[in-house]
Order: C-alpha cells, then sequence, then structure tokens
C-alpha cells in the first residue's frame, strides 16, 4: 500500500528518504515527496518476471534479467533478456523494444523503478557447461537436456547444445550390449581405445587423467566417422558436427575444452599446413589439457582470462 510506504520512508519535513517509484497509467512514476506530484521515469511499462543467473562452473556467477516491455499506446513488445551492464546503458530499452516506450529518467532510475515495482520474480540458475557438479550437497551430472541424479537446468550453445542425453536407456542390457560392439568397428587396438575414450570421459573428475587420443590415418579410412561413434555415447552428433575444429583458434578451443567438462570432445581436421599453425595450435592445446589449464584460465562467460 502507497500509504503506509510513504509513512515509513517519509522525513519529519514531507519529504521521503528515499525515492519511492509506482508503476501506474502506463507510467513508471518516481515520487521524491509525498506532496508534490510524481516524475514519470518511464512513458509504457517495464516488468522485471524473472532473474537468471548463468553459471559456468568457476564460481563466478553472471545476471540476466527477463523484462517484460508495453508500449506507450498499451501494445504487448514481448519479453527480452537484459544483462547487468545493459542496465546502466541509456540505450537498452530502445534496443531492446524500440521506440514504443519513452524514456524519461536516468539509467540509474530507469533500473531503480523496475527493482522497486518488482513482484512474484522467478529466480533460476542455468549452468552453462556439462559434466560433474556439485549442486547443493549433491553430485549430478549435467548435459544439455539437464542433470542425471537431480534436477537442473543446462543452457548450451552452439555445437555444444548437441550432448543432450536421453532420460534414461529402455533396455539397460541391450544399451551396454549395443556399446561393446564399439570395438569391432575397427582394428582391436582402435576399438580398445575408442572404448577407454567412451568410459574415461566421465571419470576425469575423479581420476584427473593427463589424456588426449588421437585417431591417424589416410583420408577415406573412416577417422570422422569413428570419432563420431564416441561422441554419440553423450548425445546426437553428425560427421559435419564435431565438437571443433583444428581450424578454431586455441582460445576458441579452449573455451570450448571449459564448457565440455566430463564429456569426450572431439577436434577435427589435424592437418599440416604451410604455415604450421594448426600443429602449433594442437600442441598449445593437448599441453594445456593435459596439465588441466584450459579450465583454470577461463572467466565466467566462458572467455579466456588475459596472460
Amino acid at each position: 500500500d502507497r500509504g503506509l510506504r510513504e509513512l515509513s520512508q517519509r522525513d519529519a519535513d514531507g519529504a521521503f528518504s528515499e525515492p519511492t517509484y509506482e508503476a501506474t497509467d502506463g507510467r513508471l512514476v518516481k515520487y521524491r515527496d509525498c506532496a508534490a506530484p510524481g516524475q514519470a521515469v518511464v512513458h509504457g511499462g517495464l516488468k522485471l518476471n524473472a532473474e537468471r543467473t548463468r553459471d559456468m562452473g568457476n564460481g563466478i556467477m553472471s545476471k540476466e534479467f527477463m523484462i517484460e516491455g508495453i508500449s506507450k499506446d498499451d501494445v504487448y513488445l514481448g519479453i527480452k533478456a537484459v544483462t547487468a551492464a545493459e542496465m546502466d546503458s541509456r540505450t537498452w530499452v530502445m534496443e531492446k523494444f524500440g521506440s514504443g516506450i519513452v524514456i524519461h529518467g536516468s539509467p540509474a532510475d530507469v533500473r531503480a523503478a523496475i527493482q522497486c515495482t518488482a513482484q512474484d520474480v522467478r529466480r533460476t540458475t542455468l549452468y552453462g557447461h556439462v559434466g560433474w557438479r556439485a549442486i547443493g550437497k549433491k553430485w549430478v551430472y549435467l548435459h544439455g537436456g539437464g542433470a542425471i541424479g537431480g534436477r537442473a537446468q543446462v543452457k548450451l550453445d552452439g555445437t555444444l547444445a548437441q550432448y543432450t542425453l536421453p532420460k534414461g536407456a529402455v533396455n539397460p542390457h541391450e544399451a551396454a550390449a549395443l556399446l561393446l560392439k564399439v570395438k569391432k568397428l575397427s582394428s582391436p587396438d582402435v576399438g580398445v581405445i575408442l572404448l577407454a575414450a567412451i568410459a574415461l570421459s566421465p571419470l576425469v573428475e575423479v581420476l584427473q587423467p593427463s589424456v588426449s587420443y588421437a585417431l591417424i590415418g589416410p583420408t577415406g579410412s573412416y577417422k570422422t566417422s569413428l570419432a563420431g561413434v564416441v561422441l554419440s555415447c553423450y548425445g546426437t552428433f553428425e560427421p559435419s558436427q564435431m565438437t571443433e575444429s583444428w581450424e578454431s583458434t586455441p582460445n576458441a578451443i579452449e573455451q570450448t575444452l571449459f564448457i565440455a567438462k566430463d564429456v569426450p570432445v572431439v577436434i577435427d581436421d589435424l592437418l599440416r599446413d604451410s604455415s604450421g599453425r594448426r600443429m602449433a595450435t594442437a600442441n598449445q592445446v593437448i599441453r594445456k589439457n593435459a596439465n588441466g589449464a584450459s579450465r583454470g584460465r577461463m572467466e565466467a562467460d566462458g572467455s579466456r582470462r588475459p596472460d
């Protein structure tokens, strides 16, 4: 109730100890004095519906806010994601919602008005990586569709979204039998390596192995197809959609390894080129992966920390 808020926030001289904000008549209004008319901060509606915390797994969180927009002419403009940094911009409302909402106040006033008028805000955590993660007092295995062993929301981008597991095997015994047939897809030594790559990935959190596998052979020897079989145990992949390529920069590959935790990652097309760039990239990435440096050098959004 506005009257009760006024009594609790009013100084002895009748002014508010701090500004108050209201959503009224299609506007967000700021009040400085109980006797003075309010000042329109926003002509139109901006409503905070949800707050999402993006957790990349290194202890640093990023926030985004789901804002519902309604134009000054009472036209629904949809819900847009806005980051905390964007909230400090003078242009985010027009960039997100166009010219239908008119801003009269400063970015600080707009932000305060949105926060003060928010009600029943849904707060969720979106995990931005796969693999093992302690949530509360419980360990769960994250993938694109959620978590094994618990409940979690996971948001992955691009080819990483393919790391999505089914809810469960319809017939676990049949699934295990099919898995053992992997070693028959190639020579016995290669088949064993493929099985090892499949089985070792979810144990990386515990064993911390310093190993990378390489499938070496001429063009047409089904290297990518065999690697795709390994990936298919952790999602739905096509030969043309491997996790990464050696054409990518070391930074991009390290970002992928940071996010793709405790799953096999296939980096395709290690070919010798005249510049030697791919081989140099492979040397850097494999060395850092062996000592666990890839995850330690990433920021919360997966970007690389400066040297």
